[in-house]
C-alpha cells in the first residue's frame, strides 16, 4: 500500500510496507538509506516503485554530519561515547519506550518527497532528524538544532524578500565602489 497526497503534510506521503524492512518507518519511494546505530555496523535500503527500478541501484555515501550511536536505551541521554557514525543526518528514534540513535544517509534524487530535520510521529515511533555534529546527544540538544534559529544566514532562500533586497543592494555598492 503506497500512499500518495493524503493530507496536508508532506511527510505523510511514504509507503506503509517499509517499516519491517528496517524498523524506521517512513522513508520514501524510489529513495536509498543507509543507516548505522551500532558500531561497524549499517543497513543500505533502497524502495522503487518502476518496473527494473532494481537493477541500477544509486550508491549511498555516508554524509558529513558525526552523530552519537546506542540501541534499545531506556534513558534518551544514553550514547556510546567511544564510537560515532557519520551521516547526513544525525537520529533519535522513540518506540516503545526505547530510544535508538544514529545517522542517516540518503539518496532520494528519485523521490517524490525528500526527508528533512525536525520532528515526527509515523506509525506509532517518535522520530527527531537534525544535520549538526553531535545533535542527538539528547532531546534538549536534538530541538536546539532544529529550532528555526539555527537556519543558516546564508541560504538567501530562507530569508524574508527584504534580507534578500538589503543582501543584494550591499553588494551591488561593492560592485559599483570597486569599478
Amino acid at each position: 500500500l503506497t500512499v500518495y497526497n493524503c493530507g496536508d503534510k508532506i511527510e505523510f506521503d511514504f509507503d506503509l510496507r517499509l517499516r519491517n524492512t528496517i524498523d524506521f518507518p517512513g522513508l520514501y519511494a524510489n529513495g536509498c538509506y543507509r543507516i548505522q546505530y551500532q558500531p561497524r555496523e549499517s543497513v543500505t535500503d533502497c524502495f522503487c516503485s518502476k518496473s527494473h527500478c532494481n537493477t541500477k541501484l544509486p550508491v549511498v555515501q555516508a554524509g558529513p554530519v558525526r552523530c552519537y550511536i546506542s540501541h534499545g536505551a531506556k534513558n534518551e541521554s544514553v550514547v556510546d561515547t567511544k564510537h560515532f557514525c557519520d551521516g547526513d543526518y544525525c537520529f533519535v528514534q522513540k518506540h516503545k519506550g526505547k530510544y535508538t540513535k544514529g545517522c542517516l544517509s540518503v539518496n532520494e534524487r528519485n523521490s517524490w518527497s525528500h526527508l528533512k530535520s525536525g520532528h515526527r510521529h509515523i506509525l506509532g515511533v517518535d522520530q527527531w532528524l537534525c544535520q549538526h555534529h553531535l545533535c542527538n546527544l539528547d532531546l534538549t540538544r536534538m530541538a536546539r538544532a532544529i529550532a528555526p534559529a539555527h537556519r543558516s544566514i546564508y541560504r538567501l532562500n530562507d530569508a524574508p524578500s527584504i534580507v534578500k533586497s538589503i543582501i543584494l543592494m550591499g553588494l551591488f555598492l561593492i560592485l559599483c565602489s570597486c569599478l
